[in-house]
């Protein structure tokens, strides 16, 4: 005789997959969801870049950012802002010191599946203007991120 399938345990499978799922694919996302998660630097390219950008990792959780360095003693935090409809798709961070003042940096970034590339100015230039393509100089960084799974 056949059991109910009530009582089989792939009828809770299944309904506990359903519940969990929104019915939403990869595209349907929104961008600040496809940026959700853990991000390792791979690559820093730029004249002005003095750090040593691998060993800090980039946390996006909702709509705040974290920096964590690879000792994960040293953490800066903030918030975040991105704008995918611009050409190129624009990444507004802000950083709040522990003196309370604000720190702006501007940027562009390109999301590839788990890649993500990053471009912004140092110094002054990094809350008043905004790289308009990822090219590297004096002032300016790209970084190149792949996502922790």
């Amino acid at each position: 005789m056949a059991r109910p399938i009530i009582r089989s345990p792939w009828w809770l499978v299944c309904c506990f997959a359903l519940a969990c799922w929104d019915g939403r694919s990869e595209g349907q996302l929104t961008e600040r969801e496809r940026l959700q998660g853990t991000w390792t630097f791979v690559k820093s390219s730029g004249e002005g870049q003095k750090k040593r950008t691998r060993d800090v990792k980039m946390v996006f959780k909702d709509d705040t950012i974290s920096f964590i360095g690879n000792d994960d003693k040293r953490t800066v935090r903030g918030t975040y802002e991105v704008d995918p409809t611009k050409n190129p798709k624009t990444l507004d961070i802000v950083i709040e010191k522990d003196s309370g003042a604000t720190e702006i940096t501007l940027a562009i970034y390109e999301m590839t599946g788990d890649n993500l590339k990053i471009c912004h100015y140092l110094g002054a230039k990094a809350g008043k203007e905004r790289p308009t393509q990822f090219l590297t100089d004096k002032q300016t960084v790209v970084g190149t991120l792949k996502r922790e799974r």
